[in-house]
């Protein structure tokens, strides 16, 4: 089956020629495009609006813009993919080799926001010296494959509206990622008097050894988190620690209890929500399955051989090891709400540690 051409002028995007290579180039590049302006927009109200945004690092704010990014997209992938689940009569009749117009914009907009993010990916993984491979061959993969089917016109479009529908989990992810790291703006706290140097510095545990701390001397106290009665308190204070032969300083960290709002009711009910999706995902990859071998012989004639290829090898990832890798670490961070995209290594160090289980570590010059 291929899209009607013999139309007059379209009443809406959904009714353009999309037999014609010129239009669906033209959605592509759109799809591109709207995508960068979402990311360049969120970066831009965020910098404006949001205190926690402005504490972050570069790269911590490239992730959030590009998660608010993949929200906006999941959302459309959502509505796209429920609907010729469940709804689309054509589709529904023919899984295999099925089209409709509303699929054509979808696909040619997805490939437009799938080559955005490889882009993305890979100037980040760039300029910041990271690489994620899970995140880089599920990237690359998709783009491929709605690639593919952009192309083809040949190619059913059932299967490619599930595909979208696996972007199910992406609002939630950028709401997760976001509330846990809203708390982590920093607030400088004045010194009141010595009782809360000496209640801080207890916290931080510098001071249970007293024959090596000698004197402290206040500097500032950064506090992460909720700061009344401290007892949850979690700082990065800079002392001068005089001992009898040298001065030295030291950097000491006191790693929170909980991240962000990782306590509140909301952040706690989100998380099992996307660990449902995360659950649907695989329900539907099974679905997936279910359809290519009930309609092997259509999807063999329709699509090409090396486009067929790689959804399949594409599929076997995401069902054997993507999808359950981040269901694990989905529910790994509900029960230990952390970060763990931004973690900081542990660093080695020759002093014992403390009752509270913290180290100190000398500042380098």
């Amino acid at each position: 089956m291929t899209p009607v051409s013999d139309r007059g002028t379209p009443d809406s995007v959904f009714d353009l020629d999309y037999t014609s290579w010129e239009t669906r180039s033209t959605l592509v590049v759109a799809g591109f495009v709207f995508y960068l302006g979402v990311f360049v927009a969120c970066h831009q109200l965020s910098s404006s609006l949001n205190a926690t945004y402005r504490s972050l690092g570069a790269r911590e704010k490239v992730f959030w813009d590009l998660a608010a990014t993949r929200a906006v997209f999941g959302i459309q992938s959502t509505s796209a993919g429920l609907w010729a689940l469940l709804g689309d009569p054509v589709l529904q009749a023919d899984k295999a080799c099925g089209q409709q117009n509303w699929c054509w914009f979808h696909v040619t907009t997805a490939t437009g926001f799938f080559f955005f993010e490889n882009v993305a990916v890979h100037l980040s993984n760039l300029f910041f010296r990271t690489f994620d491979l899970f995140l880089v061959v599920h990237h690359l993969f998709a783009f491929l494959g709605f690639l593919g089917s952009a192309v083809n016109l040949r190619a059913g479009h059932y299967l490619a509206m599930t595909t979208l529908l696996l972007e199910m989990s992406t609002p939630f992810t950028c709401i997760s990622w976001m509330l846990l790291k809203v708390s982590s703006v920093k607030h400088p706290v004045d010194p009141v008097d010595d009782g809360v140097v000496r209640h801080t510095a207890s916290v931080a545990g510098i001071c249970a050894a007293p024959a090596v701390c000698l004197s402290i001397q206040w500097t500032m106290v950064w506090a992460v988190g909720p700061v009344p009665g401290w007892q949850h308190v979690s700082v990065c204070v800079l002392y001068s620690v005089e001992e009898e032969d040298m001065e030295a300083h030291w950097h000491v960290q006191v790693v929170p209890e909980a991240a962000g709002w990782s306590e509140t009711l909301f952040w706690k009910l989100n998380q099992w929500l996307m660990i449902h999706m995360f659950h649907c995902r695989m329900v539907l990859t099974y679905h997936m399955w279910w359809v290519c071998f009930w309609h092997w012989g259509s999807l063999v004639s329709s699509l090409y051989l090396p486009h067929l290829a790689l959804f399949l090898v594409g599929l076997a990832l995401l069902t054997l090891i993507i999808n359950p890798y981040w269901t694990h670490k989905k529910t790994q961070q509900l029960l230990n709400p952390v970060d763990w995209n931004f973690a900081q290594p542990e660093t080695k160090s020759s002093w014992p540690e403390r009752p509270n289980g913290q180290v100190l570590q000398k500042k380098q010059p």
